[in-house]
């Protein structure tokens, strides 16, 4: 017997509802080891390449080379936890303070987002982070 099924008796369409909410990509949780490895990687490469060229990333334009690690984002999602972490853990370690690390961050995070959101769209999917 299932936990919900007193619901279920009461509103006749709750079955509907309940039965699709098991089936949306959003309450899907990847834990394997595979996925978190190759976010890893990735933050780790995002981060290194902004560290690298530090002159250039941390100025009052910031010029990141490590940006173009955003098309990954439109071939596996992956890539969107592993370059938010990247630029969260280069922006800990720049200059400009408690500022960017959160809106900086905010904003790769949300034009990640949207890059994997806009993957169909093979020419709208890269203008998402611009």
């Amino acid at each position: 017997m299932r936990h919900d099924a007193g619901l279920c008796n009461l509103i006749p369409q709750a079955e509907l509802v309940l039965g699709r909410a098991k089936h949306f990509e959003v309450f899907k949780i990847k834990r394997d080891s595979g996925y978190w490895t190759k976010a890893a990687i990735i933050a780790a490469i995002y981060a290194a390449l902004t560290l690298l060229i530090s002159p250039l990333s941390y100025g009052l334009m910031q010029v990141r080379i490590s940006e173009v690690l955003v098309v990954l984002c439109v071939f596996a999602e992956y890539a969107v936890p592993g370059i938010t972490a990247g630029c969260l853990i280069a922006n800990l370690l720049g200059p400009n303070g408690m500022l960017d690390v959160v809106f900086g961050t905010l904003a790769t995070f949300i034009g990640c987002r949207a890059t994997y959101a806009l993957r169909r769209y093979s020419y709208w999917a890269p203008m998402a982070n611009v």
